[in-house]
């Protein structure tokens, strides 16, 4: 594929996709690194826009005077198709990758600090049982095998998800001089879950070992109320693809039964 981008294109990284055909000539369109960035955010981090009657929301990026989220496009260099709300509005658990990010950190850290101690008492317990013949040097070691085992099974879970995190921002300065719209979501939105749950798994794991539940329960609510906006975003009239075009009878149906 290289070689032949090479042959069309004069380029082996060109792959072509600035020709596609499209409403604007994208081979012309140069933005600016500040309108790069925005759109990036935009497409991270738009908020959604909520009404008051059926489907409860809609496009979040309408120039209409009804729209209080007009001005984050208004004059701007921003190519924006009808969207309910970026990333982080539609799965509410990436609100939670920041904390997870930090929590990580201030475990290696704390874990690094501590490391040398444990090898100390470590050694100072084997050697008393060996002088004793009481086989606890042989369980101590296991246990640190397996406390190894888990830091180590903790810090790769927390690289992944950071890994993660930072090819989504990658993805969307790419994605976001070209326009903000489902689509490119569709790009990284699944590695923003992914990411954020590989931090979040060692975290609650941590909090269950000291019988605090509160994070098991906020990361249920949190995937809950994702899935309740996605809901609601598959009904967002103006949308591409929304549901009273693609399947009239089961929107109808739904309408009737939030508006009896």
């Amino acid at each position: 594929m290289m070689w032949y981008d090479t042959i069309r294109f004069d380029n082996p990284f060109d792959f072509g996709a600035a020709y596609d055909l499209t409403g604007f000539d994208m081979t012309q369109r140069h933005v600016s690194p500040q309108a790069r960035l925005f759109s990036a955010v935009l497409l991270l981090f738009a908020p959604m826009r909520f009404t008051r009657s059926f489907p409860f929301t809609a496009n979040a990026f309408a120039t209409d005077g009804t729209n209080p989220w007009a001005f984050l496009i208004h004059s701007r260099n921003v190519i924006a198709e009808p969207t309910v709300g970026g990333i982080v509005a539609l799965f509410p658990i990436c609100l939670l990758a920041l904390p997870a990010v930090i929590w990580f950190i201030i475990s290696l850290v704390s874990r690094g600090s501590g490391g040398s101690h444990d090898t100390g008492d470590s050694h100072k317990r084997t050697g008393k049982a060996g002088a004793t013949g009481v086989p606890s040097g042989t369980r101590s070691r296991k246990s640190a095998a397996i406390s190894l085992e888990k830091s180590w099974g903790m810090t790769r879970s927390g690289a992944i998800g950071i890994a993660c995190l930072l090819l989504v921002g990658v993805i969307a300065c790419i994605d976001g001089p070209f326009g903000v719209n489902a689509r490119y979501m569709c790009d990284m939105a699944w590695l923003a879950v992914i990411g954020t749950m590989r931090l979040l798994i060692p975290m609650e794991a941590a909090s269950r070992m000291k019988d605090h539940r509160w994070l098991t329960v906020t990361i249920a609510a949190f995937l809950a109320l994702g899935l309740a906006l996605q809901a609601l975003c598959l009904m967002t009239t103006g949308r591409l693809e929304a549901w009273n075009f693609s399947n009239p009878a089961l929107y109808a149906w739904l309408q009737e039964l939030f508006t009896r």
